[in-house]
């Protein structure tokens, strides 16, 4: 899972770094799975909801660096904001009026809003 949360890191534009990194990202990891199961009411994740895991633990990371000031702007120039298929159009959030910060802050806020996913898999609590 963890080259798979790496993976997705690197696919957002994030250089991550193994050395400096791999502690925030165990952490974050551990919190996101325990987001996960107490949202759920579960002991286990299923696979169905191991990609909505991945972008919650992505959040978490980029939030905490994001946070620490250690994200820098080009980070969030790499950030698209809208595709379009026919015609092929590739919109980068950097081609907009907004901040580094608000650009990066709405990826994470996407990456966050998972309820739709979770709900799916919660059990009710009797």
């Amino acid at each position: 899972m963890y080259e798979r949360i790496v993976e997705r890191l690197t696919n957002l534009g994030y250089s991550f770094d193994s050395d400096g990194d791999a502690g925030l990202l165990e952490e974050e990891m551990a919190r996101g799975k325990e987001f996960v199961l107490s949202s759920c009411n579960l002991d286990l994740i299923p696979a169905v909801i191991e990609e909505t895991y991945i972008d919650i633990v992505c959040g978490f990371f980029l939030r905490s660096k994001l946070y620490a000031g250690a994200l820098t702007d080009e980070a969030g120039e790499k950030i698209v904001s809208r595709i379009t298929e026919g015609d092929v159009t590739i919109e980068y959030a950097a081609d907009k009026e907004v901040s580094t910060y608000e650009r990066i802050d709405g990826l994470i806020s996407h990456l966050l809003k998972k309820d739709a996913e979770l709900v799916s898999v919660r059990k009710i609590k009797w």
